[in-house]
């Protein structure tokens, strides 16, 4: 997606700045009333993740934000998770929905689709929370059912690249399945190197973890989109 005004390091604490002030507007007066307010912020975290997007130094500098401010983060929380965060204070389980819903966003609403239009076509912001059905899980279960999930597709998958057995990235005689961490280094002549390889159980469960939840995340963005795209579609093959 094409968003104008990409954000800089040192332009994006006055941005964030900027996005929690309106907030505290909108909690101070229209809260409760007024979806379009909450729709605009969200709208503008949304945009904000797009500029963000393989900007590392940019990530960096929200990380450091986070941490200037006292901020708790874990090492998986989601950028989306640490935008709301910043932008929304600590607000209990709203600024888990929000983040679930800029998330969902973020993965499957179509360019020529709004984000008000994503969230009604999807039946409203509690749909989009609901449809994760995670909230009925605590966060081991959580963990374990992403886990089970990640091994039973990556084991089948097809690769991303294959090559010749190396003795550095081969899987524990211990382990249950033959699944390795490797870490890659993005190099600057537009190639990537493997450049280690892990078989500790923790480290692989932790990758584990996370590539279900993604391939989860990924699933339900593509369920909660498909009206979003298609619907507009009918209207304006219907004439409307």
């Amino acid at each position: 997606m094409s968003i104008p005004n990409i954000i800089s390091a040192e332009t994006l604490a006055s941005k964030i700045d900027a996005l929690a002030a309106d907030c505290q507007k909108w909690e101070s007066g229209a809260y409760r009333t007024s979806n379009e307010q909450l729709y605009d912020l969200l709208n503008q975290c949304l945009e904000l993740l797009y500029q963000m997007k393989g900007q590392r130094k940019i990530i960096r500098e929200l990380n450091n934000i986070l941490e200037n401010r006292g901020i708790r983060t874990k090492i998986h929380t989601s950028l989306a998770t640490k935008v709301v965060r910043l932008v929304f204070g600590e607000c209990g389980p709203r600024g888990y929905t929000y983040s679930r819903v800029i998330t969902a966003a973020y993965h499957g609403k179509a360019e020529n689709v709004s984000l008000k239009k994503f969230i009604e076509l999807a039946g409203g912001i509690e749909a989009i929370r609901v449809s994760q059905k995670r909230q009925v899980l605590t966060v081991a279960q959580q963990e374990a059912a992403h886990r089970a999930q990640a091994e039973r597709d990556l084991l089948a998958a097809p690769g991303l690249v294959s090559f010749p057995e190396l003795a550095e990235l081969l899987p524990s005689d211990e382990a249950e399945h033959d699944l390795i961490v490797a870490v890659v280094r993005r190099n600057g002549d537009g190639t990537s190197s493997i450049v280690h390889g892990t078989q500790n159980k923790r480290i692989i469960n932790l990758a584990l973890a996370d590539a279900g939840k993604t391939r989860s995340a990924k699933q339900v963005a593509a369920f909660v989109a498909k009206d979003a795209v298609i619907g507009p579609a009918i209207l304006r093959k219907s004439g409307r």
